[in-house]
């Protein structure tokens, strides 16, 4: 397979031909940074990991450059991106991913809407693997990079499935550099995390160039999950003690005239509104409350 980057690689950790590796492959995380797959997909991963008939394959669209902190400051762009590809690498080996595709751009280069070449990366493999599912960026993220390679899966997917009539079964749009969990209920998924080893942990302690210095992205992941799991019910005990949650962005697919900003403007909307009914509802001037209601 042909990248339109020469640093482009793609990564087995069986071995496997990348024809087996995307046969195989029912679940594909596409993330920006190395180390964004093992915080948004972590549902994907471990199903992956119980074998059977699911297997998990990540594209990581960026080389991750960027200068090093704690114990890697000092150390190039350059020398950090070969660092965190390795990194990359020994979490697919831990994950024991069907594959992993490096595709090596700049952050730059990704958040250029005028270059088309990482849609055509991106078509390429999708085409090529065609999952049940597919994890992205949440399109509310509040780093630049994740919503640029959102909106460019988004555009492969619908290229994809424009030419071929072939739709995944679910596309989930996830937490990152921002929560989920101020979202209505309607809006977000709850996905929940079954993870009793802690193979979250593991992948991303993974990242050492990550985690030096005061980041602790191990357990500010492992926090928010069960976070999410502790507050989605207000009025119930909930059965589960991690969960990530995502927006259901497959409408976006199923019909692909909606654009995006309409998909998250009507959303924020239904939040605003909700926050403001709720006040309205107990102002001064608002309607009595019912008092069997439950705090």
């Amino acid at each position: 397979m042909t990248f339109c980057k020469k640093e482009a690689e793609l990564y087995m950790p069986d071995g496997a031909e990348s024809s087996e590796a995307f046969r195989r492959a029912t679940m594909l995380a596409i993330g920006g940074h190395p180390d964004d797959l093992e915080i948004l997909a972590v549902p994907g991963i471990l199903q992956g990991m119980q074998g059977h008939t699911r297997a998990f394959f990540g594209i990581v669209a960026t080389n991750g450059g960027s200068p090093g902190t704690g114990a890697y400051a000092g150390l190039s762009c350059q020398e950090m991106c070969g660092i965190r590809i390795r990194e990359q690498k020994a979490a697919a080996d831990l994950g024991g991913y069907s594959g992993v595709a490096l595709l090596g751009y700049e952050s730059m280069e990704m958040k250029d809407a005028c270059d088309e070449r990482p849609n055509r990366d991106l078509l390429t493999l999708i085409d090529a693997i065609r999952p049940e599912t597919v994890y992205l960026h949440s399109p509310f993220d509040r780093h630049d990079t994740h919503v640029a390679v959102c909106l460019r899966s988004l555009a492969a997917l619908r290229a994809v499935s424009a030419a071929s009539g072939w739709l995944p079964l679910k596309v989930f749009g996830c937490e990152v550099s921002r929560g989920l969990d101020w979202l209505v209920h309607c809006d977000r998924t709850a996905l929940p995390v079954h993870d009793p080893e802690m193979v979250a942990d593991a992948l991303i302690r993974v990242y050492k160039s990550q985690l030096s210095g005061t980041r602790q992205y191990d357990l500010a992941a492992r926090g928010r999950r069960i976070a999410n799991a502790t507050y989605q019910e207000v009025h119930s005990l909930g059965s589960e003690h991690e969960m990530t949650f995502a927006v259901d962005l497959l409408p976006l697919l199923e019909d692909p005239s909606i654009p995006m900003a309409d998909y998250v403007r009507h959303t924020i909307d239904r939040f605003r509104a909700d926050a403001l009914s709720r006040l309205d509802r107990f102002s001064p001037n608002g309607p009595c409350r019912c008092r069997n209601q439950p705090d």
